[in-house]
């Protein structure tokens, strides 16, 4: 009797990987940083130890509440009214990077109304400067939401609601 006898052995293996979120290997889905091992059968027929040293990496988010006057301007996109945005882009380890803008963009109103010889800035809530448009010069003391002219003119209003400063087109 003759035995021809081949001994296969087992194979082991050794896998490190970092990913984001999940890492699909042999079928199976890993979401947790750990060490796995998953057996198999080699070419030989015998065990294959695969061992997974994964490292899970995280997306990260930030939050940024802003107010602007007119536009705002981040990561070269520019939003010209209030909203909440999203953006995406890549973390310092090659994840997701998610920045939510939570942005005011205040609308004020310029209008100024003219009753009887008293102006009136529509917008409330403002600290205002009265200027006398043939001058360009403010009026002293025309710190109110209204304002009766001394003697006619062109008059336009300074409103200043945080963090906006806008002027009115003049009134006569």
């Amino acid at each position: 009797v003759t035995l021809n006898l081949t001994i296969s052995s087992p194979s082991t293996s050794l896998l490190t990987e970092s990913t984001c979120e999940t890492f699909i290997l042999n079928g199976q889905t890993y979401s947790e940083s750990g060490v796995y091992e998953q057996i198999l059968t080699n070419a030989q027929g015998c065990d294959s130890l695969v061992t997974l040293n994964l490292t899970i990496l995280t997306p990260t988010t930030h939050t940024l509440t802003e107010s602007a006057c007119e536009s705002f301007s981040l990561n070269g996109e520019t939003y010209s009214s209030s909203g909440v945005y999203t953006q995406v882009l890549t973390n310092a380890v090659g994840c997701d990077s998610i920045l939510v803008l939570n942005l005011t963009i205040p609308e004020i109103n310029t209008a100024i109304t003219n009753t009887a010889g008293v102006l009136s800035a529509n917008q409330s809530g403002g600290a205002y400067q009265w200027v006398d448009c043939l001058t360009g010069q403010n009026i002293a003391g025309a710190t109110s939401q209204t304002f009766t002219p001394t003697q006619n003119g062109s008059y336009s209003v300074i409103i200043t609601l945080n963090p906006c400063i806008v002027e009115s087109d003049c009134e006569e």
